[in-house]
């Protein structure tokens, strides 16, 4: 007993998408899904959609749903979003161990399809393997147009397709339904940005919330550093006239000690030149003496000693005169260095009193740009707040002329569906006469109508379209009702069929079976159908010929007995074969009158029993104890009820009655439609009428709303001119820097003291080296006094020598005639006097706080790095307020244009069906509060409601939701949508006008390919060729429920068909 898929008998041509050229799928639409053992099909199944709408058909449990878990699964979809199990392994057919998914995808125009492969197998979750899919219990392999993929790459091709199986405004699985209604109004928002275009809005959105909130927490840390600033600013004010004293007395005494060091650096410079002065004299009275040297041979000895001596000291006068050039050199260094440090320190007090212009010319600008504020909020306050009343009052006027026309269009509609209902209801008599015809035309069901108003049979009809349908479920034949079985009754004689219905009667509902198995399965359905009948079960071989245990009638010809009564009809051997066990028809005899005449005759003189003749029936009785003892039994024939011969005058008058019947349920049909149609006439002519108005509308509201827009205008300058006086608020004052060239002026001081603390240093080793030369000029002189001894004691030896000339070294001995620092003293007097001066001025100055300025000095430099993270924090946020309000700029009228356009399709479908319903756009400063709100009115006495879980019922959130979905079908790109079983819980007349618009949407030329899932739809549903219907028929008691094939045909005009393959036909498909 399998459940694979069945169809109806008879044979159809399989429409496919063969029908439907390339050019006609959207890129990413589906072309075919072939799947293999998948939850409910069995074998391999294809599934070939159209490009447009396709409806896809069948009870619940059939299968629809695994369709669309097919494709989720399928194109990489996470299996979480079926709302179903999670585990791949579950989606393998029972008692199967694999399936596999082939998709194909059209790749827009003539382009080459794309074909998704997916195959899973189950695995044993034993050993230990690394891949993760075999811990699960499965192994899943992928293939993209044949060759072997990865999911990331399968997603990826799946992603630019633009299709979105987790946004239920795309993909709306039959679980998922009552979530759709659930979303908050920014979820909302959010999928429907997902389902329009690629997802650029979405980005776009997401993009604003990041922006927005790094705003918040910059503006934030703004706030936080103005405020720290302030505070430090503050601090810094109240200890200024403290600090700028002890800045000045710091000065002062800088000056003083600056004062001292080049005091002390003139004294070094003149001992230097007198020291230099000194040796040169030395070398000039060593000159002299190298002059005398030849004539001094005779005290040779003693001018040797003297002029290595001399030598000697002449060496280190040398070097000790080089050092102290170079440390002189390095003096007169950092005296430039001074000098140029000095030069800077003036420049920096002339910039830090230029400060106050530019804070003035600062509070200039704040000034002004605060004027410009005041006017425009001025401007704005006198701005109109709402538009004319002239405007108003026709915008009130259009409102009721739309109300008036939405009212005769609901007329119209109520109308047309009254009318389309009338119209279903005749369809259907129509459909019930049509197959009461072809009923009675046909000479089983004549039987078995016969046979179920017979008293004690009861569904016998059922029990036989069940077993006729179901052969697979028997090992071997079964046969039954016997009276459909019997066939070519004996016309010659009228009385035949009498003669059987009086034997065998009470057994022509009987089913007859060739094995026990097959008994227990028909008796099983029996008692499930609750079929009043009894099943015979006949194991012996069925080509037995009959046997006549009494004799053959031939044999009998001459008393008037004509044939037994086997010999009357037409059946299968095995149903005679049990009628001559139940019945004993090869043991009844048939003869003509002759026979009743006869009958002492035959019952004295042959072995037959029961004889049945024009005038009745007789039959002998004999004892099993006395051959020669037996009896007669006469009796009459009841009427043939069931086999009886027809002279057709009920059937006929019925068959008449029907056909007269038909033909006035078309002629009213044949009306109606015309009505109808006329109806679409005016109903369209309404819906131009009234897009007319809404035109009208739209206009006088752009009017009314432009007074708005001024005022939004007027805000919008005031946001910009408070943000103008905000930033030169933030703008540091450029009193601010004044800390900063304080700054500088106390480094350059540093430097100076430092510079003249260096110079100090060298001043102090300048000494230590001249004192040194001062040593060494004693030793100098006292040489010289002996070389000068020596000299007399040699000049008094030279004969004719009275030259009294002045030597160098005599000149040298006896001293300068004149000083050299006598030329700088006027200058270092003037240097003590200002020292003078300075200190006196430094002592006047009293500083009680010797901390102040370390304080001064540490919150200056915080104040410093705050200023930086200020101009930098508040540069950033400047940055990121204007790629915020280009990012709006680009997103906002977009999102606005898609709102409308929803909100046109949701209103105008909502009057359709005699109820109020719109889109509004929430908007807030805050992204992430931007909403999308479904407001909905059924009933006149409430007021538009937000649509939710709760407080509508679950027809109307269907209803609002398949016809938001509607309005969307119009402005998304996706390649396809799926709906399951979303007209479940709405009323008949909502479905009605809920399946044109649905229609109407997704059969337009640019529109997605759409799938609607559903148990059932109302008859009489207008069907166009751009509707594909796909009946999925996955079951092994379906078919016996089900109508003809031709009733389903009328039912659907104009649709097509996709038949699942059966068991026996899977391999051919």
């Amino acid at each position: 007993m399998g459940d694979g898929p069945s169809t109806q008998g008879g044979k159809r041509k399989r429409q496919s998408s063969a029908d439907h050229p390339p050019q006609q799928y959207g890129r990413g639409a589906l072309m075919r899904i072939k799947v293999h053992d998948f939850m409910t099909y069995s074998g391999t199944v294809i599934i070939e959609p159209g490009p447009r709408l396709n409806l896809m058909l069948g009870p619940n449990g059939t299968g629809k749903s695994s369709f669309v878990c097919a494709l989720c699964i399928g194109l990489a979809g996470s299996t979480k979003l079926l709302g179903r199990a999670d585990n791949l392994q579950d989606y393998v057919r029972r008692n199967c161990t694999s399936f596999f998914t082939e998709i194909t995808l059209s790749s827009g125009g003539s382009a080459r399809p794309t074909v998704v492969r997916r195959d899973v197998e189950k695995k044993d979750r034993g050993g230990h393997n690394e891949d993760s899919s075999r811990r699960e219990g499965f192994e899943s392999k992928w293939a993209i147009n044949g060759k072997s993929s990865t999911m990331d790459q399968v997603k990826a091709l799946v992603s630019s397709f633009n299709i979105q199986f987790d946004n239920l405004c795309q993909f709306l699985p039959q679980d998922k339904v009552s979530a759709f209604a659930q979303m908050n109004p920014f979820q909302l928002l959010i999928e429907t940005e997902k389902a329009i275009g690629d997802s650029a809005l979405y980005n776009q959105h997401m993009e604003l919330i990041d922006l927005r909130k790094d705003i918040a927490i910059q503006t934030v840390e703004c706030n936080s550093l103005s405020k720290k600033l302030k505070g430090l600013q503050e601090e810094h004010r109240k200890q200024q006239v403290a600090y700028d004293r002890f800045q000045e007395q710091e000065t002062l005494l800088r000056e003083a000690e600056l004062l001292r060091k080049l005091k002390a650096h003139l004294d070094a410079k003149t001992t230097q030149a007198e020291l230099k002065r000194s040796l040169d004299d030395v070398r000039v009275v060593s000159g002299h003496l190298e002059t005398e040297k030849a004539k001094q041979q005779e005290d040779a000895t003693p001018t040797r000693e003297l002029n290595v001596r001399k030598a000697k000291a002449s060496e280190k006068q040398r070097v000790t005169m080089q050092r102290a050039n170079a440390i002189g050199t390095k003096l007169d260094e950092l005296v430039t260095q001074i000098n140029t440090w000095d030069t800077d320190l003036r420049n920096a007090t002339v910039s830090l009193s230029s400060l106050q212009a530019k804070s003035k010319e600062r509070q200039r600008r704040i000034e002004e740009a605060r004027h410009k504020l005041d006017a425009g909020k001025k401007e704005y306050e006198n701005a109109p707040t709402s538009a004319p009343e002239e405007v108003t009052c026709n915008i009130v006027a259009v409102e009721g002329v739309i109300k008036e026309l939405n009212a005769k269009r609901r007329g119209l509609y109520e109308e047309r569906d009254q009318k389309a209902h009338t119209m279903g209801g005749l369809q259907r008599d129509l459909t019930q006469v049509q197959g009461r015809l072809a009923h009675l035309s046909n000479e089983k069901e004549q039987k078995l109508d016969q046979l179920e108003r017979t008293p004690w049979v009861r569904n016998i009809g059922k029990l036989y379209h069940w077993v006729k349908n179901n052969p697979q479920l028997f090992k071997k034949q079964v046969y039954g009702p016997i009276v459909l079985e019997i066939s070519s009754i004996d016309t010659t004689d009228r009385n035949s069929a009498v003669y059987l219905d009086n034997q065998i009667g009470k057994h022509l509902h009987y089913f007859v079976t060739m094995c026990r198995e097959d008994e227990t399965t028909l008796s099983d359905q029996i008692r499930v159908l609750g079929t009043t009948t009894t099943v015979l079960n006949y194991g012996k071989n069925p080509d037995v010929p009959m046997q006549y245990p009494n004799g053959h009638a031939s044999q009998f010809v001459g008393l008037g007995i004509t044939a037994t009564m086997d010999q009357l009809f037409q059946a299968p051997n095995v149903v005679k074969q049990v009628l001559a066990h139940q019945c004993k028809i090869n043991r009844t005899y048939v003869g003509s009158t002759l026979a009743y005449e006869k009958s002492d005759e035959i019952c004295n003189t042959t072995s037959v029993g029961s004889v049945y003749h024009p005038r009745g029936k007789f039959s002998v009785s004999r004892s099993q104890y006395n051959p020669d003892a037996r009896g007669m039994a006469y009796g009459s024939l009841k009427r043939a009820y069931n086999l009886g011969i027809r002279d057709g005058g009920s059937g006929e008058g019925e068959l008449e009655s029907l056909q007269q019947r038909e033909r006035l349920l078309m002629e009213e049909i044949t009306t109606l439609d015309k009505e109808i149609r006329s109806l679409d006439e005016a109903i369209s002519k309404g819906d131009a009428n009234e897009k007319d108005r809404q035109k009208s509308l739209t206009d006088l509201k752009h009017k009314s709303q432009a007074h708005v827009h001024v005022r939004k205008r007027l805000a919008d300058t005031i946001r910009t001119r408070q943000s103008v006086l905000d930033r030169d608020e933030k703008s540091p004052d450029p009193l601010a820097q004044s800390p900063v060239l304080q700054a500088r002026i106390s480094k350059l001081t540093r430097d100076i003291i430092g510079g003249i603390r260096r110079a100090d240093e060298v001043s102090s080793l300048l000494r230590e080296t001249l004192k040194e030369l001062e040593g060494r000029l004693v030793k100098a002189k006292a040489l010289h006094a002996n070389a000068e001894k020596h000299y007399r004691s040699a000049r008094e030896k030279i004969s004719g020598e009275g030259s009294c000339v002045i030597t160098p070294a005599e000149r040298w001995v006896t001293g300068p005639t004149s000083n050299p620092a006598a030329s700088s003293s006027v200058t270092l007097r003037r240097w003590q006097r200002r020292l003078r001066e300075k200190q006196d001025s430094a002592d006047a100055l009293e500083c009680n706080d010797p901390n102040v300025a370390t304080e001064y000095r540490t919150r200056q430099r915080n104040i410093d790095t705050y200023t930086k993270q200020s101009e930098t924090s508040t540069a950033a946020l400047a940055a990121a307020e204007t790629s915020l309000d280009t990012k709006q700029g680009l997103w906002l009228p977009q999102l606005k244009g898609m709102v409308e356009a929803i909100n046109v399709t949701f209103t105008k479908n909502f009057a359709s069906i005699g109820c109020v319903g719109e889109i509004q756009l929430q908007e807030d400063v805050d992204y992430d509060k931007f909403a999308i709100q479904i407001r909905v009115k059924f009933r006149e006495n409430e007021d538009l409601q937000l649509l939710n879980g709760t407080r509508q019922s679950g027809g109307e959130r269907s209803v609002s939701t398949i016809l938001y979905l509607i309005a969307l079908q119009g402005i998304t790109v996706t390649p396809f949508r799926v709906v399951d079983e979303i007209n479940q819980g709405m009323d008949p007349i909502n479905e009605r006008k809920v399946f044109i618009h649905l229609v109407e949407s997704s059969c337009r030329p640019g529109t997605p390919q759409c799938f609607l899932l559903t148990p059932k739809l109302l008859p009489g549903l207008p069907f166009t060729h751009d509707i594909h219907t796909l009946i999925i028929m996955n079951g092994s008691q379906i078919e016996a429920g089900l109508p003809k094939k031709h009733d389903m045909r009328e039912r659907f005009f104009g649709s097509r068909y996709l038949e699942l393959p059966t068991q026996e036909t899977q391999g051919a498909s």
